[in-house]
């Protein structure tokens, strides 16, 4: 059996890049490769991790996020692909100490996956000898709600939110692990204002926090703010039926790689609200498939226009779920990615 390790870097178990690795892990596993996941905390060094796989007998790798895990991948001893993870694309190549890391790190690898368009469209420009390399593979969605949990009970419990005032309530709910990229911070005024004329309004943020400083900064903000909580992250089932339960997802990212909250709030059947910007450009059409918006403004007058409209909610629910079950399918994606594993194992056994 072709043996892979998948190595990623992740801020917690409910982070984008945990999600890929353990879909991506069950999607080769079912495919008849076996696959171990490591996060690069498991690995001091480039030399520790051709130990580790040596002794384990991998026939290759698959990295996520070209800076984080491409550094450790240098120097690799089993051909490898880097798949592009977003803040490595969006943020890292800006930085001068790590751009040359990853770009010996993307000239070592065999293969470069990128989930967009957009990022597509960087790597190559920025490595255009390398360009033979470059897949385009988005990424698929599975989602899984816990049918018995209710979302409103759990805001009870946990924010002290009185069953009375949620009974009507319209949720709005914001995913994201609290960090500045995710911009949190963007949307709570203007809806801290509309809670106040509007006391059904009231907008859920959900995430773990992931910097620190920057965390303690939101929830200083959110205490003096009405209509606007923090929860911890919850197991992805749970959010899911929270999703359900919820007027719509709203993400107010500087940048997205591909956000796979989205994507699950679109299988899901719920309405988006995104910050404009090039990930969610490229998998929201405005006023087709989901809501953009440039400014806080506009966010609110979107989100009272949907609130108001059973017809666009229907609408952009419909055309959201045709879109993630065409682009975003699981088959496409397993293909991708076993014959990426395949094709590098055999370059090994041909040797």
């Amino acid at each position: 059996m072709l043996s892979v390790l998948l190595l990623y870097s992740s801020k917690g178990k409910e982070c984008g890049n945990s999600s890929t690795s353990e879909r991506l892990r069950k999607l080769l596993y079912d495919s008849g490769i076996s696959c171990s996941c490591k996060q690069i905390h498991d690995f001091t060094d480039s030399q520790s991790l051709n130990d580790y796989l040596q002794v384990d007998n991998f026939h290759c790798v698959i990295g996520i996020h070209a800076y984080r895990a491409g550094k450790l991948l240098i120097g690799c001893l089993l051909p490898y692909a880097l798949v592009f993870a977003g803040t490595d694309l969006n943020i890292h190549i800006h930085d001068t100490n790590k751009i040359p890391v990853i770009a010996e790190a993307v000239f070592g690898a065999r293969y470069l996956i990128a989930f967009s368009q957009d990022h597509f469209n960087i790597a190559a420009k920025l490595w255009p000898k390398q360009i033979q390399k470059l897949i385009k593979q988005p990424q698929s969605v599975i989602t899984n709600p816990e049918c018995t949990f209710t979302f409103k009970a759990y805001l009870q419990k946990y924010l002290g939110i009185e069953e009375q005032s949620l009974k009507n309530n319209s949720i709005f709910l914001l995913v994201a692990g609290i960090r500045p990229v995710k911009d949190p911070l963007f949307l709570i005024d203007t809806v801290a204002e509309w809670h106040q004329s509007d006391p059904s309004i009231c907008l859920i943020i959900i995430g773990p926090a992931i910097d620190q400083e920057y965390s303690r900064k939101v929830k200083e903000k959110l205490s003096r703010c009405a209509g606007v909580y923090y929860l911890d992250a919850i197991p992805q089932a749970k959010l899911h039926t929270a999703l359900k339960q919820c007027k719509a997802l709203v993400n107010s990212s500087i940048n997205e790689g591909m956000c796979g909250a989205i994507l699950e709030a679109m299988d899901l059947g719920v309405p988006v609200i995104a910050r404009r910007n090039a990930g969610n450009s490229e998998i929201i059409e405005h006023l087709k498939t989901g809501l953009l918006f440039d400014t806080p403004k506009e966010f609110m007058n979107l989100a009272k226009r949907l609130l108001s409209s059973d017809q666009l909610k229907n609408d952009l629910v419909k055309a959201a779920k045709i879109y993630v079950r065409a682009d975003h399918s699981l088959s496409k994606e397993r293909n991708t990615y076993c014959n990426v594993v395949r094709t590098m194992a055999n370059g090994i056994q041909q040797k």
